[in-house]
């Protein structure tokens, strides 16, 4: 694969100053490109050139930015939380269900809801939580009274 190959298969990268090709094997370079979406947003072949070695080796294929890894894990946990909300709606009563509503203002549906929301738009999390954070203190409450009789 020639230079220009490479630079027409990947249109992104686009610094291409004091990045030689001796002993670079562009068409392989290329193919862990397509393997990694990490190497995929790189724009320099500097970089590309100077990791070289590492990148053939597989280091970057399917490497993930450390924020991705944060965003992917913060889903992750929020989805757990909806599978125990889920699974903890299925198991109370009508009694547990109103008191709940008129103690926190949410219905379990409108409690998923802001969850699942959480899970698409970061900037709701802290919100959500919060609602869920009622949902538990009262659940604690109501079973530690209904326990005590």
């Amino acid at each position: 694969m020639t230079l220009q190959e490479f630079a027409k298969e990947h249109p992104a990268i686009i610094q291409y100053e004091s990045g030689g090709v001796a002993g670079i094997d562009l068409k392989a370079l290329s193919e862990h490109i397509k393997k990694s979406r990490y190497l995929r947003s790189k724009q320099s072949f500097v970089f590309l050139v100077k990791n070289y070695k590492k990148i053939i080796n597989g280091d970057f294929d399917d490497f993930k930015d450390p924020k991705e890894v944060a965003e992917e894990k913060r889903v992750q946990e929020l989805r757990k939380i909806i599978a125990n909300v889920l699974a903890f709606e299925k198991r109370v009563d009508d009694k547990f269900r109103k008191e709940m509503e008129e103690e926190t203002r949410y219905s379990f549906e409108e409690i998923i809801w802001e969850l699942r929301h959480a899970c698409s738009y970061k900037e709701c999390e802290e919100r959500a939580l919060s609602i869920y954070k009622r949902l538990t203190t009262f659940a604690w409450e109501y079973y530690g009274k209904v326990s005590k009789k």
